[in-house]
């Protein structure tokens, strides 16, 4: 398949880390994200659209680079974007694993956990030591 017009889904940290994926032959059309307060802004310079003009967009493929690809890439589908139109960045460039502070959060919070979904090891860890576990 021909990747030239790409599209970022997430202007994030993940976000930049998508863009050094990009190869010569392929250019960033635009950024998505689901947080309103970025839509009609620049990221790294290029333009950043709302998910629902995506329908409107001419584009290859999206690439989804967040932490949440499976809410994300269902949100696509139910917007008829084809799967193969969808590329989820994987976790080792999201989280860029070599990196000492992702290498210490993982030992503290758990690998399991932290890969899973670090909000949840949080929220966790929080209730517990603060006597709220019973509170779920």
């Amino acid at each position: 398949m021909i990747r030239s017009n790409i599209i970022i889904f997430g202007c994030g940290l993940g976000g930049e880390r998508a863009i050094a994926t990009l190869t010569k032959n392929e250019t960033l059309i635009a950024f998505t994200d689901n947080d309103p307060t970025k839509h009609n802004s620049l990221f790294h310079k290029i333009p950043v659209i709302a998910p629902h003009t995506l329908r409107d967009s001419k584009f290859d493929l999206i690439l989804v680079a967040s932490q949440y690809s499976h809410s994300i890439t269902e949100q696509l589908t139910q917007m008829g974007i084809t799967s193969s139109k969808i590329e989820i960045i994987t976790e080792d460039v999201l989280l860029a694993t070599d990196h000492p502070c992702t290498l210490a959060h993982r030992l503290f919070f758990g690998t399991t956990a932290y890969l899973m979904n670090r909000s949840f090891a949080l929220i966790a860890a929080w209730k517990k030591l603060s006597g709220n576990a019973s509170e779920e």
